[in-house]
């Protein structure tokens, strides 16, 4: 998605890309121009924020940074001016302040800059919805495949004839043309009402060039998530069938599929697929209210038949390794985040095993309530009080085992160089015996050789 956002960047907006780099650096750098500019906000009634950080190879972070300059645009545009006036202040003489004058300096370029904020604003946002609906720690895995779906067609309906894409399989999506003559009018094209406004102040020539930029980006990054997204993966496909909306409606081919393709063994395969079967006319199943997917087949899984034994043992062992099948790496990336609230400058000596114990304590009371999420409600038992007193007594007595270890190693270590030194020590007898020997020889028969002639 974010290198999708990227390629239609590059053919409109990538002005705009340096644009939130630079102002945000203009302020990041001087205290002075922070102060004056929160004095501006509150003249003009603004909210008291300052601009984002734009992350080059995070290219979606553009939206929240052009969200905020949006926001401050009034406000952005009055500072500006006193900037170009000169009073009371002192102008920046750096690039990014020429930079920006390039694009905000003018009237006629305000405007521009204006429509193309409000274009990368509007494209943002489907990419926004999609990726905040995948950013859970629940299992997701089901709803990918419809959710891509459902995210190209809504970019290609922002440009592209609509017959194109009437009644058509997810699985076609990749073969949809989008040439210029399967694309719909300047007119009609979706680019957001306030986009259409400011360019309404631009010229005609401007407006023109506008427009077949922004054509030109959608264009770019459909092109791109035609060949990068898995539209035709059918694993990812079958693997909608665990959304608990969609089992009446699914085949048993779908589990069968799933199971073949997790490695399972023929008989589990074949016990999954019939008990599949029946779960698809279980009303039981169909009246399980839930919220999540996980809690919806835990319900299932908790089923018994008349013998006490698990309705759907072998569909359980299928359904919970799928489940465990990523959708993304927010929960890999929301690890990294928790750790470096953990390991701060000021505790950067934590030990391995600290940040562990750390993470521990933290993921527990998290996951106490997983259902309703009210880690707050974690029961205080005798067990935890101790295991709290006890905490400092424990690290002590790892550190003393520590200590322990590290002084057994370190006698270790001087004993293996106590040896190493007394072998040495032989080992240089032993030459100069050696050598003291083949003296004595080479002497005798030069003695010898005296002796004879």
């Amino acid at each position: 998605m974010h290198n999708g956002f990227s390629k239609g960047l590059e053919k409109y907006g990538h002005e705009i890309e340096q644009f939130s780099v630079d102002l945000f650096s203009l302020f990041k750098y001087s205290s002075a121009r922070r102060e004056d500019y929160k004095n501006l906000q509150l003249s003009l009634d603004l909210e008291l924020q300052m601009f984002q950080k734009h992350t080059s190879v995070r290219w979606l972070s553009l939206g929240p940074c052009v969200s905020r300059i949006l926001n401050q645009w009034p406000g952005i545009i009055e500072y500006i001016e006193r900037l170009q006036k000169g009073k009371d202040v002192q102008v920046p003489k750096s690039a990014a302040y020429k930079r920006i004058m390039v694009l905000i300096g003018s009237p006629s370029s305000r405007n521009e800059t204006l429509a193309q904020l409000h274009y990368i604003d509007n494209i943002f946002k489907i990419f926004q919805d999609f990726l905040t609906s995948f950013q859970s720690d629940e299992p997701q895995i089901h709803r990918l495949y419809d959710e891509i779906g459902n995210l190209m067609i809504r970019l290609l309906l922002r440009f592209v004839k609509k017959e194109s894409i009437q009644n058509k399989h997810v699985a076609e999506l990749p073969d949809v043309d989008l040439s210029r003559s399967n694309q719909i009018s300047d007119s009609e094209i979706s680019i957001g009402e306030d986009t259409r406004k400011a360019l309404e102040k631009c010229s005609e020539s401007v407006q023109k060039k506008c427009l077949l930029g922004m054509r030109s980006a959608f264009a770019a990054i459909s092109s791109y998530l035609q060949t990068r997204l898995p539209f035709k993966n059918k694993l990812l496909e079958s693997l909608g069938c665990l959304n608990p909306k969609k089992i009446s409606k699914s085949k048993p081919t779908d589990i069968e599929f799933i199971a073949k393709k997790l490695c399972v063994s023929d008989d589990l395969v074949l016990r999954a697929t019939d008990e599949w079967k029946v779960l698809t006319l279980d009303q039981s199943v169909q009246a399980i209210d839930f919220k999540r997917v996980d809690h919806f087949w835990r319900e299932v899984f908790s089923q018994v038949s008349t013998d006490s034994s698990r309705k759907y043992s072998a569909l359980t062992d299928v359904i919970k390794m799928a489940l465990l099948l990523p959708h993304g790496n927010a929960d890999v990336e929301r690890g990294l985040s928790i750790n470096n609230s953990i390991v701060t400058k000021e505790r950067n000596q934590l030990s391995e095993t600290t940040i562990n114990g750390l993470r521990g304590t933290k993921d527990a009371v998290k996951f106490y309530d997983p259902e309703k999420m009210r880690p707050e409600k974690l029961l205080i038992t005798k067990h935890v009080l101790s295991s709290a007193r006890n905490a400092h007594f424990d690290y002590q007595r790892r550190l003393d085992i520590q200590r322990e270890k590290e002084e057994k190693e370190r006698k270790e270590l001087l004993q293996r160089r106590e040896e190493d030194e007394r072998r040495k020590k032989a080992r240089d007898e032993l030459l100069y015996q050696k050598a003291t020997l083949s003296e004595k020889q080479l002497s005798l028969d030069e003695e010898a050789v005296s002796y004879t002639h």
